[in-house]
């Protein structure tokens, strides 16, 4: 990859703001998270370890305007991420209901033997 200067990557980022509020700022952090392990292991332009920044949001935005064909790569990793990642959404019932808590655990514990020690 040819060195992409700081002031290209500022403008890609301006120019494609409205794009990246609907597809990356709307994302959880555990979505960003997962998103940055995906990319980071897919693509070898891509790297989180360099970077210092404490919002995960602003960093994959950062890394992907780095990349010609960001729009591309981003959305086959969020079409990945829709198959292989459960929503937010599906965890509240486990966050609110201790019964929900202990019959997940169980079935982490007894179907994969997960162990919670």
């Amino acid at each position: 990859m040819s060195n992409i200067s700081v002031g290209h990557v500022s403008n890609v980022i301006h120019k494609n703001k409205k794009y990246f509020d609907e597809n990356i700022r709307c994302l959880s952090e555990r979505e960003v998270a997962w998103l940055q392990l995906y990319l980071a292991d897919k693509i070898s332009k891509v790297s989180f370890l360099s970077t210092r920044s404490n919002n995960l949001h602003e960093e994959l935005i950062t890394q992907l305007a780095k990349l010609e064909n960001f729009k591309e790569v981003t959305y086959e990793a969020c079409m990945k991420m829709s198959h292989v990642l459960l929503p937010n959404k599906h965890f509240q019932l486990i966050e609110e209901n201790l019964r929900a808590q202990v019959f997940t655990l169980k079935i982490l514990i007894n179907e994969y033997d997960y162990d919670i020690e």
